[in-house]
């Protein structure tokens, strides 16, 4: 990391955390990258070129949302369609479908991620949902097109549909400031630990351990990080002109000395408490 000569820099440090962890959820969220860091972690997982990543926007003018929703929700469905008589298993992700914004109101730029493990041999469906707490209670977000579009789909065709469960929520709100964000990494996380607790093929096993406290939860996501970036080159490099990307677009406070920095070394240099 840069060094810090002086206060302003302290100032500096804390906003460059800020933006760098904001385009590392960035390039998270986007298809090829997930594609690509769950085969760098599963090199032999099912049915790898049919994984899939399906984003909260809908293109929409205000004539029309009802209409770009539908076709968003039938491009999911058709996938899930498609996917169906696949050999063993097929991992995708979905977030929740933007809701409509007309001029007057802000844009809902709120996601929440999961992930479906579509497990053809069994005919079951698994979901991941980062936030949800012991017993399927609802958490700090609602896993809403796990609820109402893909889970009752497979329902439909004869699927068996349980979320798989979590000692604790990944996702709380019990941060001072503000609740935590990384769905995009946690879906990760707790993929790999079911496949990892599985060996990749069997899903009878599938309670995840989170810690209840939210510094051990971010050493645990802190270090998924590091290992991602040092196992990635090309991960670090999207992320380094992602994070300068997004500087040049909202130009923060402090823009001509953050922008000097990278991305990826400051994301090496946090501390669990920073994150």
């Amino acid at each position: 990391m840069e060094k810090l000569k002086n206060k302003k820099n302290v100032i500096n440090r804390d906003t460059s955390i800020s933006w760098a962890l904001h385009a590392l959820k960035n390039v998270l969220g986007y298809e090829d990258i997930r594609k690509k860091i769950i085969k760098k972690y599963y090199p032999d997982i099912d049915n790898s070129k049919y994984i899939r990543t399906f984003d909260a926007t809908v293109s929409y003018t205000p004539t029309n949302y009802k209409e770009k929703y539908v076709e968003k929700v039938n491009d999911i469905l058709n996938y899930c369609k498609s996917i169906m008589n696949l050999p063993g298993y097929v991992v995708f992700t979905a977030t929740n479908i933007e809701e409509y914004r007309d001029e007057t109101q802000e844009k809902d730029n709120e996601t929440h991620y999961q992930m479906f493990i579509v497990d053809n041999e069994n005919h079951k469906l698994y979901a991941i949902d980062p936030a949800l707490k012991p017993g399927n209670k609802k958490g700090i977000y609602v896993p809403q097109i796990a609820l109402d579009i893909i889970n009752p789909f497979f329902k439909k065709n004869g699927y068996k549909t349980q979320f798989v469960q979590l000692t604790n929520p990944a996702q709380t709100d019990n941060s001072e400031e503000h609740a935590d964000v990384f769905c995009q990494s946690w879906t990760l996380y707790i993929l790999f630990e079911v496949l990892k607790k599985n060996n990749g093929h069997d899903f009878k096993d599938i309670d995840i351990n989170i810690p209840k406290d939210q510094l051990e939860r971010y050493k645990i996501l802190l270090q998924f990080y590091k290992n991602l970036l040092k196992n990635n080159p090309n991960i670090k490099k999207i992320l380094n002109e992602e994070y300068v990307s997004e500087l040049n677009e909202y130009k923060p406070h402090g823009y001509n000395e953050i922008k000097k920095m990278k991305a990826s070394r400051i994301i090496m240099s946090i501390t669990p408490e920073e994150l």
